[in-house]
Order: structure tokens, then sequence, then C-alpha cells
């Protein structure tokens, strides 16, 4: 696959990735992100995104794009927002689990003694809160393995991050 601007394809290797054995790449333009499959473009949005992850299934390409502005992200689906924030960011990437598509994010929220680090998990684009116990410090990810929900915490008067399920250490 040629590279450069006149390709719209970049050199930079996190830009390029192997995906249900297709060639998936992504490119911003001044105004746009453009993601290539194998060469050919697929989808084209007005936004500039960095991509923290791509799912192929069957005929559509589903995006979990970072904001190059540095806050803020989108899940898209063939291009087309599922989930948007104008502020956070992406934990992990995005994958499937039980034929959904699935993926975690943190959003600061302000209070008033401080700003509060939220936790969210996302499948087939419903938006859920986890980490609500009182001894979760921080929430390094989130991820779900056959429906179940998993989340690599840090917790109060515990060195060790741990893994939390369904409210139970793992």
């Amino acid at each position: 696959v040629p590279v450069g601007d006149d390709y719209e394809v970049s050199s930079d290797p996190d830009m390029h990735r192997i995906v249900s054995g297709h060639l998936i790449t992504d490119y911003a333009t001044a105004s746009e992100t453009v993601v290539k499959m194998d060469g050919l473009e697929r989808l084209r949005y007005p936004a500039r995104e960095i991509m923290a992850g791509v799912v192929v299934k069957e005929d559509d390409i589903y995006t979990l794009g970072q904001s190059r502005s540095g806050d803020g992200f989108s899940l898209r689906l063939n291009g087309e927002v599922i989930v948007e924030r104008a502020s956070g960011h992406v934990l992990g990437s995005l994958y499937e689990d039980n034929n959904a598509v699935c993926f975690a994010f943190a959003e600061k929220v302000a209070s008033a003694e401080e700003d509060i680090e939220r936790y969210y998990h996302v499948c087939d684009g419903k938006v859920e809160q986890v980490g609500l116990r009182d001894d979760v410090q921080k929430i390094w990810d989130v991820m779900a393995r056959n429906g179940r929900v998993f989340i690599l915490a840090s917790l109060t008067g515990i060195k060790a991050p741990v893994i939390i399920c369904e409210d139970g250490l793992q």
C-alpha cells in the first residue's frame, strides 16, 4: 500500500493495524479522518481522530477514535457516531465480547472539593458506570468476557492492583 499525503495513508506505524485479516489505516486531513481497508477508502468523516481501536464485523467497520485535540472520543459504525463524549479518554481498546462491540472510558466530573474521575463500560452502544465501590481509588482497565465485566483497579489499603468482577475480588 503506497504511503504519503497524496495517498492519504500515513507512514506512521501507529496508524496501521491488522484486523480480521485486513490492513486498516487511518489518516487525518485538516478536517477529516480517512479510514482505508487494504488500501481502499472505506470511511471518511468530519472529525480529526486518532484510532484507539477498530473492529471489523462482516461489511461493518467500528472505530473508536480519540480526538486529536486531546479530550473526547467517539465510537462509530461505518463513520456514523454511536457514542460520543466531548471530554474524557478511552481505557484500553475496542473489542468484541459475545458478538457485542465493547470498550471502556473515563470522564472527569467536577465536585466541590476536587474533580472526580468516573469510569464507564460500553457494550453495543449501552453506557454503564462501573467501579461504584467506595474503596476504588483508580480504574486502570475494564473488559467484559462472556458477558461478565472485569475491572482492573487500585483499592484503598491494597498496594497492587486487583481484578474485580461483579463486586468480588478475583
